[in-house]
């Protein structure tokens, strides 16, 4: 059976999401690349699942009605931008990002053999991650984004593709 890797993911749009692509690139070119940049901008909503090619279309369809009755949250916030426990990003708070992982990890009826969804709690947008030093790369985030920039978040599935591409679902 074929099998497909899902995941939910909440993403800005507008300043804050151009100055995160702007880091994202600079950090690459100036500091070389870590974890974080094999991704695109994001905030985990929950972790990654894997559904069978011919359920991917009900299983998006029954989720995606979920997160389309939210509508996109209008209740993020970035709390702070910094560095803890090997890890460089933006924290975020949003009542409604986490209403939408219950609902959605509520909603979800995996079938035998397939992944339960597996809510994520802590709402932060990942910079960088997965090298030694992250000192540089969190001198960098500072001088790149300003974490009052605005945004608008949208909430969808996205998939994670054998070649390490991504197409938003």
């Amino acid at each position: 059976m074929s099998e497909r890797e899902l995941i939910l993911y909440a993403w800005p749009m507008g300043p804050l999401a151009d100055a995160a692509q702007r880091y994202f690139d600079e950090a690459t070119d100036r500091l070389g690349p870590t974890i974080a940049q094999s991704y695109p901008v994001h905030c985990t909503l929950t972790g990654f699942f894997r559904r069978a090619d011919h359920r991917v279309g009900e299983v998006l369809a029954a989720l995606g009605s979920a997160v389309d009755a939210f509508g996109e949250p209008d209740d993020v916030a970035v709390e702070r931008l910094g560095a803890r426990d090997g890890w460089v990003g933006l924290e975020l708070r949003s009542r409604q990002l986490l209403e939408i992982i219950e609902t959605v990890t509520t909603t979800d009826r995996p079938e035998h053999g397939e992944d339960a969804l597996r809510p994520k709690d802590w709402l932060h947008v990942s910079l960088a991650y997965g090298v030694a030093d992250l000192q540089p790369y969190e001198a960098l985030a500072h001088e790149i984004i300003d974490p009052s920039l605005p945004a608008t978040w949208c909430v969808g599935f996205w998939e994670r593709l054998p070649d390490g591409n991504w197409i938003r679902r």
